[in-house]
């Protein structure tokens, strides 16, 4: 993959408003901070670090991993532009990053009708049935281990400073 599908955002600016890293739950950090390294993992075309396959290993394993992988790359190929994820070392979320956050909490509730709205937010059409399926598979994995994901708390959230 040549980043066609997922963009890394780590020369770009921020702008509006969005969530910061420490907003979200436990699983929330895990999950977002795996989806990171994976991305530059591929973009680098290098192996993912050992370090976050052992941190899922708690949470399902390869299993969930594999799923991970699956959900982001049906979500990238069916949206109509490119995934946005930021480089590990950004506190803030992307919209996408909070989309997929919002998404897997909404499963994790119990909640199909508000992940499907997300998740028809996150790509601008219909989700497909693979799609919707290994976001499901993630979500389970996480509520097994008793980790939540999504934003805790009310979005407090400032611009980064600019270099003038």
């Amino acid at each position: 993959m040549k980043g066609s599908y997922l963009r890394n955002a780590a020369d770009m600016k921020g702008a509006g408003r969005s969530p910061v890293f420490t907003r979200l739950t436990e699983g929330g950090q895990l999950l977002i901070w795996a989806m990171r390294q994976w991305m530059v993992a591929m973009l680098q075309r290098r192996c993912v670090p050992v370090s976050v396959m052992r941190s899922f290993e708690t949470v399902g394993g390869a299993r969930v991993f594999r799923s991970m992988t699956a959900m982001v790359l049906l979500a990238a190929r069916d949206a109509d532009r490119p995934l946005l994820i930021h480089p590990p070392c950004r506190e803030e979320l992307s919209a996408d990053e909070e989309r997929i956050a919002e998404v897997l909490a909404a499963l994790r509730r119990g909640s199909i009708t508000a992940a499907r709205v997300h998740l028809c937010a996150l790509i601008d059409d219909e989700p497909s049935a693979a799609l919707q399926r290994h976001a499901q598979i993630v979500a389970d994995c996480f509520r097994c281990a008793g980790l939540p994901v999504g934003i805790e708390g009310p979005v407090e959230w400032q611009a980064p400073a600019t270099n003038r």
